[in-house]
């Protein structure tokens, strides 16, 4: 049977995302947690949200995969011109 929650590092995991990125969010309330005793857990309902609407888990110059974007590209972005961007 599997468990209703999991640890922040098994979740990091299942979204494809570094431990660092995945406690940053929990940090700032993106990801919601459970907290038992001293323990981190999320409830896997919560990472299929964050999987239908990873806009949630996102934060500028990271996309949901936790790859930074330069401050360039983020420009070329906006401006429409993706492609020219470095």
């Amino acid at each position: 049977m599997e468990t209703l929650t999991v640890s922040v590092r098994e979740a990091a995991a299942i979204l494809g995302v570094g431990q660092t990125a995945m406690y940053d969010a929990v940090r700032r309330g993106a990801v919601r947690v459970l907290r038992v005793g001293r323990r981190l857990r999320v409830p896997r309902m919560e990472l299929e949200e964050i999987a239908h609407h990873p806009e949630r888990f996102g934060r500028r110059g990271v996309d949901v995969r936790g790859i930074t974007c330069s401050p360039t590209c983020q420009a070329a972005e906006l401006s429409g011109r993706a492609g020219e961007a470095e």
